[in-house]
């Protein structure tokens, strides 16, 4: 096959279904900000709990749209 016909055959693989997605996202966010904490010098538990509450941060400010108890 060449990377004329890849590039214009329609994508075989299936879109995530709306429950799958939250949890794709947010296993891609915590990998990204796992490597830009490595990326500054963070290990251990002190990169763990930088993650964590990043994380906890998002989920919040997220709900908290989604629920109209203040902008983002």
């Amino acid at each position: 096959m060449s990377l004329d016909q890849a590039s214009i055959e329609p994508a075989t693989f299936a879109p995530l279904d709306g429950e799958a997605a939250p949890a794709v996202a947010a296993t891609f966010l915590r990998h990204a900000l796992s490597v830009w904490a490595r990326e500054h010098g963070l290990t251990g538990d002190m990169l763990s709990a930088v993650v964590d509450d990043v994380m906890q941060h998002a989920d919040t400010s997220i709900r908290r749209a989604q629920f109209g108890r203040g902008a983002l």
